[in-house]
């Protein structure tokens, strides 16, 4: 049991105020679930075959990925709606007054009175100190890009900044996020349900077989022939729907390979991008250039010169958006001009974004232009820079839009390169044999 259950995560951790967590409850581990799936498989095999000891530890892993899968995207909901409602919370106290400890206090004592989790009560004892960025940084997961940006901007006080604004453009970030989601979700509901209808049809088939005399269960598990249909079958069910939950995710991802490019540079994209981290993907420096620029606008508003806020922005925000700010003051300070800094120091990855027609309409070259002319001519920066900042999200939501309504057309493959062919294999055609056997047996 130890094994099943764990030694951490055995009993109901206990919170001081007297309730359960919901970070801690009582969970299956790791091993504890392989443990759980050799035990089914090896139950079935010894009661039926070899086969339905296979097909019960494919299912068993398929419903253990499906639940956690659901259970991930719950917790990601819950933690961008809690964290929304906090930002405006923070930025309220503080523009009646509140010192931003203080601020951050109040704001916290909210999200753990909604997500109950230990985390919260760690950040309110270190509001106080600088330990509260180190903390923010090490958020649990589903919290943690939210508490990262959180923390760009805690980094950025002691460079007289004012939050409010910063803490509205995150809002206004999480709300747009969470409208999307939304949208994806109403708009994938008809092909998701009928994705379910066609993933429960072999039962149907079998079940109908039953009342037509015919044993489908047994083709399927105790016959050479059955047993091929029964793994082809299960393994375009999990494939379609693999398949599916990649098209309908809130954030689809797209590897682009231009027929120009050669196979060998072909192959070697698609090995990068499937090592490549969350935070150096193409898709977080886009999504965090907005979010880098109303940093860059309040370091600027704050006083400091453009170099200075480049250093200031690419030092505090974590991944390529601030890396690539980084660079730019690099740069900046070694006496390159705004011009070659800004306009020539353009991410290679970022220059060729899905809904840039050339590159004169593309939002980051139109960015770095602004920010190149006003270095030059000292022209004031921070509303051109809030301007791109919203110019970008609109951007990133309209392409969101696009992609979500081709993965919504695009959800007729999975239904018909796998769902159906399975039900065939799994429905139709073990009755089939059956009643071709008994045939044959009546006849001879």
């Amino acid at each position: 049991m130890n094994a099943l259950f764990g030694a951490r995560r055995r009993a109901m951790r206990r919170l001081p105020h007297g309730r359960r967590s919901q970070e801690h409850g009582l969970r299956i581990s790791t091993a504890g679930q392989y443990l759980l799936v050799i035990a089914l498989s090896s139950a079935a095999g010894l009661c039926v075959s070899i086969i339905a000891g296979v097909l019960t530890a494919i299912y068993t892993m398929w419903a253990r990925d499906a639940w956690l899968r659901h259970q991930r995207a719950l917790r990601q909901q819950v933690a961008e709606v809690a964290c929304a409602d906090a930002f405006a919370g923070l930025a309220a106290d503080i523009r009646a007054g509140a010192t931003p400890a203080n601020a951050l206090t109040n704001a916290v004592k909210g999200l753990f009175e909604t997500t109950k989790s230990p985390f919260w009560l760690q950040l309110i004892a270190a509001a106080e100190s600088t330990r509260v960025i180190v903390l923010l940084r090490r958020a649990p997961a589903h919290y943690r890009e939210c508490c990262q940006r959180l923390a760009a901007a805690w980094q950025l006080i002691e460079a007289g900044i004012t939050l409010a604004p910063v803490l509205d453009s995150l809002e206004t970030e999480l709300r747009g996020r969470i409208e999307h989601r939304q949208r994806v979700a109403a708009d994938t509901a008809g092909a998701k349900a009928t994705a379910a209808v066609l993933l429960s049809l072999p039962i149907v088939g079998i079940l109908f077989g039953y009342a037509l005399g015919a044993d489908s269960l047994h083709v399927l598990l105790l016959t050479m022939p059955g047993a091929g249909c029964a793994l082809i079958g299960v393994c375009l069910q999990y494939g379609g729907w693999y398949w599916a939950n990649k098209l309908s995710g809130p954030s689809p991802t797209t590897i682009k390979c231009d027929r120009g490019r050669s196979p060998k540079a072909r192959l070697h994209s698609l090995r990068r991008a499937s090592t490549m981290s969350a935070n150096d993907s193409p898709s977080a420096f886009t999504h965090a250039l907005p979010y880098a620029a109303e940093l860059f606008a309040a370091t600027i508003s704050a006083g400091a010169p453009t170099s200075r806020g480049a250093a200031l922005v690419g030092k505090a925000l974590p991944g390529p958006a601030g890396g690539w700010f980084t660079d730019v003051a690099r740069k900046l300070q070694t006496g390159m001009s705004p011009t070659l800094a800004w306009r020539k120091n353009l991410p290679t990855r970022a220059r060729r974004w899905p809904w840039s027609v050339s590159q004169a309409s593309d939002p980051l070259v139109a960015l770095a232009q602004d920010i190149a002319r006003a270095s030059d001519s000292g022209a004031a920066l921070t509303r051109s820079l809030r301007t791109h900042a919203r110019t970008l999200r609109r951007t990133i939501e309209q392409d969101a839009r696009i992609r979500a309504a081709r993965a919504n057309v695009a959800l007729v493959l999975p239904l018909v390169c796998c769902f159906l062919p399975a039900f065939v294999l799994i429905g139709v055609i073990p009755l089939l044999i059956d009643l071709l056997r008994q045939g044959l047996g009546s006849a001879l």
